[in-house]
């Protein structure tokens, strides 16, 4: 059974809002007929969400490189769709080629945050696969879940088969191979399901786990690329996204990705070069986004960024870095970051305290930030933006500051920055999550109610 949508869903699409989130048949995207294996990669938030996940497209692309595997895609669906779905009695499907979940033999999610498990389960659910493991038959695909939020699995037991602890990269492309493998030989999912149980870097009930490293990221292998599909419609992040180093070589103690991810490793610049110049080549992109947890931290950033604007300023194309530490910053950082289109400048400042900074191992002084926004202002930026957060576990009092004060606090800090520097500022404040594997990962979080008062 097939799903076409155009002609299945016909004129109700148009009463719902961007239809182009359900319809497939986006330029670029895998049709792999007569697979032995076929899964979907599950992203549990809406399409423009999700296309714009580097996650979502180096597992695409590489699952769909195996022979013999089918890997489509599959997004939430909104509220008005999902409804559509029940009253039309159609299962959720995939994108790429109209399967309905129910017909895969594996659905793969990737969980970047906790809150995401809602969208899984209205993702299985819209599918049609009941929502509880223990209600699923053999005929019902397998489920497996990996991500940075399957650190702490137990949460979500009930309603996934199995865990994949740590990175994607080679690891569980093998486990894949494997599990295609016994399915061409006639293996059933009970079977497969113990080729799950006996690998290390799967976590089930009853078992423990390895978590699996990518130890040769960026070393020996020159990544192209990622093959993947050009979105219908607008997505969060339009730009293409280079990995330069994943890890960090700070230790922030509430930071979960720094514990993640480690240990830090880079890529090598050469690797950098050539990607870059595959996504401008072929992807048509002009904004190019150097990711990692820290990119100031990169050695040799400085001179990767003048190689690359020498190369490519002419034809007006811009790099930007993520949210920078402040320690991280220099001079001929900004400068190279200046030589084209100016994008944001980020701080992660997260408390104004010093001496809750130490407590946090992340020290970001008024007086730095207040030196940095003066160079940018002179080299061409206007506007920069702030990330704090309230309810950090550092103490009721710290050097005669309320801990219930700090909100003014977060005030007088932006209040300094502002005077001395005039420019346009962002604030964005959020709410101290206690991460599990992280130092923190035991105290309590504030209440709702408390938070909703220092906001």
């Amino acid at each position: 059974m097939r799903i076409h949508p155009l002609s299945d869903l016909g004129s109700d699409l148009l009463n719902i809002e961007k239809p182009g989130r359900y319809v497939g048949g986006e330029f670029g995207i895998y049709r792999k007929e007569d697979a032995d294996f076929t899964m979907a990669i599950a992203f549990p938030d809406l399409y423009e969400i999700g296309m714009s996940n580097q996650a979502i497209r180096i597992l695409y692309n590489h699952l769909n490189r195996i022979e013999g595997v089918s890997c489509d895609r599959v997004f939430c669906p909104a509220p008005d769709f999902e409804e559509l779905l029940k009253k039309r009695e159609i299962p959720l499907y995939t994108l790429d080629r109209g399967i309905p979940l129910y017909d895969l033999d594996m659905i793969g999610f990737s969980l970047g945050y906790e809150l995401g498990i809602t969208g899984v389960l209205t993702i299985l659910q819209s599918g049609k696969i009941p929502v509880l493991k223990k209600e699923r038959s053999e005929k019902d695909p397998i489920i497996i879940m990996g991500g940075p939020a399957v650190s702490n699995p137990s949460p979500y037991e009930s309603f996934i088969d199995a865990f994949w602890i740590g990175e994607a990269e080679n690891n569980f492309f093998k486990l894949v191979k494997v599990l295609r493998d016994h399915k061409k030989k006639g293996a059933s999912k009970k079977d497969l399901l113990a080729i799950l149980w006996d690998c290390k870097h799967i976590w089930m009930p009853g078992k423990t786990a390895v978590r699996s490293i990518y130890t040769t990221f960026g070393k020996n292998d020159r990544v192209v690329v990622p093959v993947f599909p050009v979105p219908n419609i607008k997505i969060v992040q339009d730009h293409g996204a280079v990995e330069i180093m994943r890890g960090c070589p700070n230790g922030c103690r509430f930071c979960h990705a720094g514990i993640w991810y480690r240990p830090m490793r880079q890529k090598d610049a050469d690797a950098i070069v050539d990607e870059v110049k595959e996504f401008i080549q072929k992807g048509g992109y002009r904004e190019i986004t150097l990711s990692s947890l820290s990119s100031g931290d990169y050695q040799g950033i400085d001179e990767l960024l003048f190689a690359l604007n020498t190369t490519y300023k002419h034809r007006y194309i811009s790099f930007q870095l993520p949210s920078l530490k402040v320690s991280s910053f220099s001079l001929p950082l900004l400068e190279q970051i200046a030589e084209t289109r100016k994008s944001g400048l980020t701080f992660a400042v997260e408390t104004p305290y010093q001496h809750w900074q130490w407590s946090l191992n992340k020290e970001v002084t008024c007086e730095s930030v207040i030196a940095i926004l003066k160079e940018a202002k002179n080299h061409g930026w206007r506007s920069a933006k702030f990330y704090f957060m309230i309810g950090l576990p550092v103490g009721d009092y710290e050097e005669g500051y309320e801990y219930n004060k700090e909100e003014e606090a977060i005030v007088d800090f932006i209040t300094s920055i502002v005077r001395a520097v005039k420019m346009e500022i962002h604030i964005n404040v959020g709410t101290f999550v206690p991460k599990p594997h992280t130092p923190y990962q035991w105290v309590a979080q504030i209440s709702s109610s408390l938070a909703e008062g220092h906001l």
